[in-house]
């Protein structure tokens, strides 16, 4: 069983990728071997030439580059690194037994067992490993922005072929001294390195040497350029997916188990969706610091589910992405866990029961008191359906800066944020005081597919309202909304909510306790929990799906904050509250 696991070990792309860094390390280092033994031997520079010393330290800084690649399992890093390892196989062999057999450096240059290790053995070793572990690299690498990037580096190419042919012409008996054909010049330009001329270029005069570092470094950066692109990883762009988009909406209309809060798969439009083969189910993403955040559980045929994960997970691990999925209901715990997913309660959401409320909740003293008081202070409630007039748009949008400027901030991916074009989807419920000012309001997302349930984004009043008119406004809309024959209202999450009931001991569910103990006095936690609460709605647990230990859920979490930050632009989304209240 051991033996089977060291070799599993030397197969996998973090020990191959060890072994290509040490044996490029070793490659630069054997160059400066040559280098001193020239000094210490007297060999002359016509016996080690100059352009094999360039070619192995080029070779040993890829190698070296291509370590970090093949540590990622990088599927072109694999195939360049086999196909240099294979051409360095030949080459040092030809320079290292044929050329050399003839010549006094084979019995004088004390480090040619040395070049045969590290240009002949670790060659032979890297190869057959790479051979037998070739299924290990799949990671993908961008074709369309290296189709892009080529035509680019090709116009920079043929710019510094002409640039370089026309300098060297212009320049020659000037800066140095001798003149170039057509040909000649071309061949220079090309052959920067003097790997097939037999003569090194010196520039006699300042602008001779000044045009050799310009087309040196043109050339560098062509190359560079090439690397990148060819090496880039895929990365979700900021498209429009109109097909997938269609396509996802239809499943969330003809999903019976859809519900309102699945509108935030569609708004913010900072989602990208991934569609099952046959297009019965399929789910919503975003890509953050190499992470996929899925939004919620999968929509469709729940048959196909399984199959759904496998394949999008497949397309995580050849991008090079880390999978989690975010805001999930208990049902869909299961599944995640027969796929190996770490699951983390990160709190509850807040339902009520109309009838149940009206029948029974509202009685209760301290909503009797709210209804009362408001009441007697002329309050007011009406109900908006788009399109909206500006004056409304305008005094909402008063409101919501008001409300903005005590201290709280706008956040993106699980919730909406306000904007007129996102505010004309929605019902706008509001509340106006004795003049007929407007001083809050709600907007309910426009979630045509649920006919039961009611989830509300922004609550947001003036400077100027009455205390406690998020309770009036909130009493108002159930009481408007049963009229419209909807049987629950979603209040949203509460973070942490009972999050000391996990019966888990691992170091997860332990920072999360740590969290809600330390940072309750900062974010209220236990008081957001406690305003719903009152509201004696249905508390529904919701979960995070993730993978990598303590490490893996710090990585999540990053990238959610990261995206949830994200800073509103025309062609962008703006930042919006994360949970409701």
């Amino acid at each position: 069983m051991k033996y089977k696991n060291v070799v599993k070990y030397l197969n996998t792309p973090g020990f191959v990728s060890l072994l290509v860094l040490i044996n490029g390390l070793l490659l630069v280092g054997n160059n400066l071997l040559i280098v001193l033994s020239r000094h210490s031997t007297a060999i002359s520079t016509s016996t080690v030439t100059n352009y094999s010393l360039q070619i192995n330290l080029l070779i040993g800084l890829l190698m070296i580059y291509f370590s970090t690649l093949l540590q990622r399992a990088k599927r072109n890093a694999w195939v360049s690194t086999l196909l240099i390892y294979i051409g360095t196989l030949f080459y040092s062999s030809y320079r290292l037994f044929y050329r050399h057999s003839s010549n006094h450096i084979a019995h004088h240059y004390p480090y040619r067992w040395f070049s045969i290790i590290v240009q002949i053995i670790f060659p032979v070793i890297i190869i057959g490993l790479l051979f037998i572990g070739y299924k290990n690299y799949s990671t993908k690498s961008d074709a369309r922005s290296f189709q892009k990037a080529s035509l680019i580096s090709l116009i920079f190419i043929i710019v510094t072929f002409i640039y370089g042919v026309s300098g060297f012409t212009l320049l020659d008996s000037n800066s140095f001294h001798q003149e170039f054909s057509l040909a000649e010049a071309a061949h220079y330009t090309i052959d920067q390195l003097g790997i097939t001329t037999s003569t090194n270029l010196i520039p006699h005069t300042q602008e001779g040497r000044i045009f050799l570092d310009s087309l040196n470094i043109a050339s560098l950066a062509t190359m560079l350029f090439v690397l990148l692109a060819y090496f880039a990883p895929i990365k979700a762009r900021f498209i429009t997916q109109e097909i997938e988009k269609t396509q996802f909406k239809h499943l969330l209309a003809n999903d019976p188990k859809s519900n309102s809060e699945d509108f935030f798969k569609l708004w913010p439009e900072d989602k990208y969706y991934f569609m099952d083969e046959y297009g019965f189910s399929g789910l919503a993403y975003r890509v953050e610091n190499g992470v996929a955040l899925v939004l919620g559980s999968p929509n469709g045929d729940s048959a196909y589910f399984s199959k759904l994960i496998k394949s999008f997970s497949d397309l995580c691990y050849g991008n090079d992405w880390k999978l989690s999925f975010l805001h999930f209901e208990p049902d869909f715990k299961r599944i995640l866990e027969k796929k190996g997913f770490e699951i983390q309660k990160i709190g509850e959401e807040a339902v009520v029961e109309i009838d149940k409320f009206i029948s029974s909740t509202i009685s209760d003293k301290y909503f009797r008191n709210i209804v009362n008081r408001f009441n007697s202070n002329g309050y007011t409630s009406e109900y908006f359906t788009p399109p909206h007039s500006k004056a409304l748009i305008s005094r909402l949008k008063t409101i919501s800066d008001e409300w903005l400027s005590r201290g709280r901030s706008e956040r993106g991916f699980v919730m909406g944020y306000f904007t007129e074009e996102y505010t004309n989807q929605c019902d706008i419920f509001v509340a106006r005081d004795q003049a007929g000012t407007i001083q809050a309001f709600i907007n309910i997302v426009p979630a045509n597919w649920d006919k039961e349930e009611v989830t509300y984004d922004m609550l947001r009043y003036a400077d100027t309202s009455l205390g406690n008119v998020n309770d009036f406004i909130l009493i108002e809309l159930i009481k408007s909304i049963k009229e419209k024959g909807f049987s629950r209202l979603n209040l949203g999450l509460s973070p942490l909510a009972n999050i000391e009931e996990e019966k888990e001991k691992g170091i997860v569910p332990k920072t999360m306790g740590l969290v809600y103990s330390n940072m309750d006095r900062m974010y209220s936690f236990s008081g957001l929990y406690r305003f719903k609460n009152k509201y004696e709605p249905n508390w529904r647990e919701r979960y995070i799906a993730y993978k990598g230990g303590i490490r893996g859920f710090t990585k999540v979490m990053n990238a959610l904050i990261k995206t949830m930050k994200k800073t509103a632009k025309p062609n962008g989304f703006k930042r919006s509250r994360l949970f409701r209240k």
